[in-house]
């Protein structure tokens, strides 16, 4: 019983946390499109927290001190919005609070199956522990060195594990990974709260539970990436799409940029995700000079900054393995390469039942070619093209063996960016078939 208080506690715990320092309560003076809502602003502010996160890995800096800073600091916060707060939860409509107490059902929903069976999965034993774990004793990113298998992997991720780990009041392992459902429903909620032309409560409900069921696999709970990753590309999609309507485009440039600091730190691949959208969004906002040079110099200075740090954590290579190696040009045989081309192709089609969200996203993104019309359409579909490019070249350029490692990897490379297409499609689908 005092274990499930204690996670009631953790859920409450993040959502005060991450409502500021934009405040969830009073957000309409944000420039964002169409004053998205609570769960929006609380992706922004997870985006922020997550950024000094960071900072925070780099330094020796202890952790459990930092966090009673971000408690003052909270508590300053509440103090100066205190009668708002009052104010605005008084004049909060019935529907909006009834959806709020569903998100905050469906957290705990999550939080407990994930107490109930708390053991690790796979790659969190294979290697994310190792990293949360120095974390929790109170090291830096610098103590990877020559402690841990697998250094170069980014570790944001497991920053963030450790460092709600370390400061749970019961310091179990499993309430630092508490925060990934988290931010994975905020996600979800964000994505759904976009649809604007019913607001029934039901309605929203439906969707929310649709896109849930369509997109929740739990093992991945089990100390993996993957929804910190799916987090990051929802909410850079949902900017994105708005990205080419605003007038006054600073703070989209301010929160691509965050976001794509955070995907660099994630996973391995993050660094070529980032870089192929600010190559792609410079492309398309050529004519804006001042912005396409801003965001590629912000970008360039990003990607040095990590290979520079990088390299006093590791000897050798940047990556898991060589981004080139002497087994590409046995692709010079175009039947070897046919032939990994299929099996590459074979996999995906797999992937895409295992984890229906990427059937969906594929279909719906291929029946609408022909709705393709504008610079926002263009933009989408560049990035998914170059997005299953990317997936199909890090299979070809691998010494591993194929049949080996496509049916344990594909699908989470392929899952991680797939709510970055979320919000288009469902404006898509709300004008095409008038829903």
């Amino acid at each position: 019983m005092t274990e499930i208080i204690f996670i009631i506690c953790q859920l409450f715990i993040f959502l005060i946390i991450f409502s500021y320092p934009i405040n969830v309560f009073k957000y309409s003076k944000i420039i964002f499109p169409n004053n998205l809502g609570i769960y929006y602003v609380y992706s922004l502010n997870i985006i922020i927290h997550l950024n000094i996160y960071l900072i925070i890995s780099f330094l020796p800096i202890n952790i459990e001190y930092f966090y009673y800073l971000e408690i003052i600091l909270l508590i300053i916060f509440i103090f100066f919005y205190r009668f708002r707060y009052l104010n605005i939860i008084k004049k909060a409509k019935y529907e909006k609070i009834k959806y709020f107490l569903f998100f905050v059902l469906v957290n705990l929903i999550l939080f407990l199956a994930i107490a109930e069976e708390a053991r690790l999965s796979w790659d969190g034993l294979a290697h994310w522990i190792f990293k949360a774990r120095i974390f929790f004793d109170g090291g830096n990113y610098f103590d990877f060195k020559d402690n841990i298998p697998f250094p170069y992997y980014p570790h944001l991720g497991s920053f963030t594990w450790g460092y709600f780990w370390k400061n749970s009041y019961l310091e179990y392992e499993y309430f630092g990974r508490l925060i990934f459902p988290l931010i994975y429903l905020i996600s979800i909620f964000t994505i759904s709260s976009t649809y604007k032309k019913n607001q029934n409560y039901l309605i929203k409900i439906l969707i929310t539970l649709f896109l849930i069921l369509i997109s929740l696999d739990f093992y991945l709970f089990g100390g993996y990436q993957e929804y910190l990753l799916f987090f990051l590309f929802s909410i850079l999609g949902l900017i994105s799409f708005h990205f080419f309507e605003e007038n006054k485009k600073l703070l989209s440039l301010l929160f691509m940029i965050l976001i794509l600091n955070l995907i660099i730190w994630s996973k391995q691949e993050g660094f070529f995700y980032s870089i192929i959208f600010a190559v792609t969004l410079c492309i398309f906002t050529y004519k804006d000079t001042k912005f396409s040079l801003t965001f590629f110099i912000s970008l360039l200075f990003l990607t040095i900054i990590h290979i520079y740090l990088k390299s006093f954590v590791i000897d050798e290579n940047m990556f898991n393995e060589k981004i080139f190696n002497n087994g590409i040009v046995n692709y010079i045989n175009l039947k070897i390469l046919f032939n990994d081309l299929l099996l590459i192709s074979k996999h995906m089609i797999i992937s895409s039942f295992k984890y229906p969200i990427i059937l969906i996203v594929t279909v719906l993104l291929i029946l609408f070619i022909p709705t393709i019309k504008n610079s926002r359409d263009y933009f989408f579909y560049s990035i998914f093209l170059l997005n299953l490019l990317f997936i199909v070249s890090i299979y070809l350029q691998t010494n591993m063996n194929l049949e080996d490692v496509l049916p344990v990897t594909i699908d989470r490379v392929m899952f991680q960016s797939s709510g970055f297409y979320l919000v288009y499609l469902i404006n898509k689908l709300s004008k095409n078939y008038n829903l």
